[in-house]
C-alpha cells in the first residue's frame, strides 16, 4: 500500500497569516554587519520593536509581561562574540554602547554558567522567554472547539464548494508589510 498523497500549491510566507491570521513561524536573515541588521528591513517603515540579545543587557524578567507592542519585532543575536563586537567592526555605525541601537537590549538567560551560549540554543531560549513579554499589535486567532480559528480582525471564511471558482478575498494585507 503506497502512502498517501496530498494536493497543495506553494504560496507566499505572508499567505497563511494575511488569509487566516494563523502564525507560520519567524523568519530568519543574515546581515553582513550590525548596521544592515536595521537599514535592510523587509518592511517599508522598518522594525518598531527592536531586542538586542547579550549578556550585559538587562535581566528579560525585568521587563513587564505583555508590555513590549509591536507590528514588526526583531530580536538581534550577536553569535559567538556578541553584538559589542558586532558595533565594533561596524564603521558605519557612530554609537559606543550597543545598547543604545536597540528599544530593548536584554538578557535572556540571567545567571547562565558560562560566557556563552550557542546561537541555536538563544533563539529558543529568547522566544520563550519574550513569548510572555511580547504583544502583537494584530491579534492571534482564537480557536474555537469547532477547530475554525476565529479573530475581530479577520472575516469568517465561507465555504464554497470545490468545483466553484473563489474570487481572491479583499484583505487589507498592509497590515503585514
Amino acid at each position: 500500500m503506497s502512502p498517501p498523497s496530498f494536493k497543495g500549491k506553494i504560496v507566499s510566507l505572508t499567505t497563511p497569516r494575511a488569509e487566516t491570521g494563523v502564525y507560520w513561524g519567524y523568519t530568519v536573515r543574515i546581515a553582513n554587519n550590525l548596521s544592515q541588521v536595521f537599514t535592510q528591513s523587509p518592511y517599508k517603515d522598518g522594525y518598531d520593536l527592536t531586542v538586542g540579545t547579550s549578556d550585559r543587557g538587562m535581566s528579560i524578567d525585568d521587563l513587564p509581561s505583555k508590555g513590549l507592542n509591536y507590528n514588526h519585532a526583531i530580536i538581534v543575536f550577536g553569535g559567538l562574540h556578541g553584538i559589542e563586537t558586532a558595533l565594533e567592526s561596524d564603521e558605519q555605525l557612530q554609537v559606543d554602547d550597543a545598547s543604545l541601537l536597540f528599544n530593548h537590549y536584554v538578557n535572556v538567560l540571567p545567571n547562565q554558567g558560562s560566557r556563552t551560549i550557542r546561537t541555536e540554543e538563544a533563539i529558543l531560549v529568547a522566544l520563550s522567554g519574550l513569548r510572555i513579554k511580547l504583544k502583537a499589535n494584530n491579534e492571534p486567532l482564537v480557536f474555537k472547539d469547532t477547530g475554525i480559528a476565529t479573530s475581530s480582525i479577520f472575516p469568517t471564511q465561507k465555504s464554497v464548494p470545490s468545483d466553484q471558482t473563489v474570487a481572491h478575498n479583499n484583505l487589507d494585507l498592509s497590515k503585514f508589510d
